[in-house]
């Protein structure tokens, strides 16, 4: 029985005979694996397609315990990440971690398009790396589940209108007001529009997820904010990440 999956490659192995191993996230049916066979041959009219970060339309068959490629149309490649180590390394990390959070049939299609975009924004230089990189964890999260509670002051409930404190490992807030000396030891001040980028990301359409600037500190503070409630959440080994943050300090 054959299927068509639209997918991105996250992670090859190869395999003896080159043979590949392929983890895609894919619009169908989330993170899968499939093999494609005798790929050693780099004239292959698919060998594009089994490229780390090529995004492709797959036709496989399934086998008695896994699925193998017939055929192969890669769709878009992304070749300037490839051209530049900082970025392609950070785009490694935002495929460590859909790897890391196994988006499923329910959510892929919208983690695939949040990683297809910013991709395509990473590519084109469009945005800073350190803020698509805030948007894809935090929007990432929050499609699995992970999304911080920014409904109103964690002490009074009430919505917050004015600078506010972040508690990264509960992803709950509180103004300032209601804050004690001992929750701000362990809370991240939030200026206003720290608070508000990070609002839009959770609420905003999908493609209009970076449509906001902030000012440089305020942009400071959001991508801090955002990785350390990352860091709470989303506590894997990522060797990607770590690499990146060599390359880009």
């Amino acid at each position: 029985m054959s299927l068509l999956l639209h997918g991105i490659v996250l992670k090859r192995i190869p395999l003896p005979a080159g043979d590949k191993r392929l983890t895609l996230l894919t619009r169908e049916r989330g993170i899968v694996e499939i093999y494609a066979r005798h790929t050693g041959n780099k004239k292959s009219r698919y060998a594009a397609s089994f490229e780390a970060l090529a995004y492709s339309e797959f036709t496989v068959f399934e086998g008695r315990n896994n699925l193998y490629v017939e055929s192969a149309d890669l769709l878009e490649n992304f070749f300037p990440l490839r051209e530049n180590l900082t970025a392609f390394t950070l785009a490694a990390y935002f495929c460590e971690l859909c790897r890391y959070v196994l988006p499923t049939e329910d959510n892929a299609p919208e983690c695939l398009q949040l990683l297809l975009n910013m991709l395509s924004m990473l590519s084109q230089k469009k945005r800073s790396e350190a803020f698509l990189r805030a948007v894809f964890e935090l929007r990432l999260l929050a499609l699995s589940g992970f999304s911080p509670d920014f409904s109103g002051c964690m002490v009074c409930g009430e919505p917050l209108t004015e600078n506010a404190y972040f508690f990264p490992l509960e992803g709950t807030v509180c103004c300032e007001r209601c804050l004690s000396e001992t929750e701000q030891k362990n809370g991240l001040f939030l200026p206003r529009p720290a608070f508000l980028g990070m609002l839009y990301v959770l609420t905003a359409p999908a493609k209009k997820i970076c449509s906001f600037t902030l000012n440089e500190k305020s942009e400071a503070v959001f991508c801090r904010a955002v990785s350390a409630f990352c860091r709470c959440h989303a506590d894997g080994h990522f060797p990607s990440l770590s690499l990146y943050e060599t390359l880009s300090s």
